[in-house]
């Protein structure tokens, strides 16, 4: 006895793409959107491998729907949630393999689970709601220096790079953006912590800041793709590299010597926010 086969239309599967551009209509937009879902539809009738083949590319067409759709808003929104709620679901579920977040580990494989680009048209110091807190775009800004850090060098700590000359006398609170942030390699290095069990982190970071008498808050943001630091001084700092600046870290080792560890070649561009009120702007209000 043969096996039933099953016939899948590859029309559906991988239907002709298009050229998407800044005239298109609402209609067309949302028949390309009905097609991609019926692609991921498809994904119950296919093996892993090619249902995730599938879903990925799925991925990929939805983002760029989603950039043509900005000039609606309810499209965009639809678009969004599907992405969110079904696509990625499926992606994580179908890739049954482990999270990396490690970013110097070759098997890296952690990235935002979707892209905000789509910000980057919205009008200038747009006012957007977060956890009922009004936060303000900032477009407002020069760049006044480049540190240009070569591959290897040493006797670079952060309070070198970060020096009083640079962000002000004054600096009294700091917000750190960075979407691998939690891994191991920069958390250690921004509080040179030590190690520790997963359950014991959160309090020991907190404990640790406040001994030297700093205030530790902590917000995880999904969908956050871009590094920065804020001083309250009205100074920005754009690291490449986020704060995994340096080789060779032996998280086992006390008593580092920190002007001793090569760095890793990269850039941090500094920058002023024009018309920056050290007394009434407030950097936890705002973003870039």
């Amino acid at each position: 006895m043969f096996e039933e086969i099953k016939i899948i239309d590859v029309s559906v599967l991988f239907p002709e793409s298009k050229i998407y551009s800044d005239n298109k209509e609402e209609n067309e937009i949302l028949t390309e959107f009905e097609i991609q879902k019926k692609r991921l539809m498809c994904t119950e009738n296919c093996s892993r491998e090619l249902g995730l083949r599938i879903a990925q590319g799925v991925r990929l067409n939805l983002k760029d729907i989603y950039k043509d759709s900005k000039k609606f808003n309810n499209t965009q929104k639809k678009i969004k949630k599907f992405i969110r709620e079904e696509v990625e679901p499926l992606i994580r579920k179908l890739s049954n393999e482990e999270i990396i977040t490690d970013i110097d580990d070759p098997r890296f494989n952690f990235y935002p689970e979707f892209s905000d680009e789509e910000d980057e048209n919205k009008e200038e110091f747009k006012l957007i709601v977060d956890n009922s807190i009004i936060k303000k775009k900032w477009n407002n800004y020069e760049l006044i220096e480049i540190i240009d850090i070569k591959e290897g060098q040493t006797g670079l700590t952060f309070e070198k790079i970060f020096n009083k000359s640079r962000i002000g006398a004054n600096v009294t609170q700091i917000l750190i953006e960075d979407p691998y942030l939690h891994s191991k390699k920069q958390n250690f290095v921004m509080l040179r912590s030590e190690q520790k069990q997963p359950q014991e982190n959160q309090l020991y970071l907190i404990y640790k800041c406040k001994k030297k008498n700093i205030d530790f808050e902590y917000e995880l943001e999904p969908h956050m793709h871009d590094r920065l630091i804020l001083f309250n001084s009205g100074v920005m700092a754009t690291p490449g590299r986020g704060l995994s600046i340096y080789h060779h870290i032996n998280y086992y080792t006390k008593n580092i010597i920190w002007d001793n560890l090569p760095c890793k070649g990269c850039r941090i561009q500094i920058f002023r926010l024009k018309g920056f009120d050290v007394v009434k702007d407030n950097i936890y209000n705002i973003y870039i």
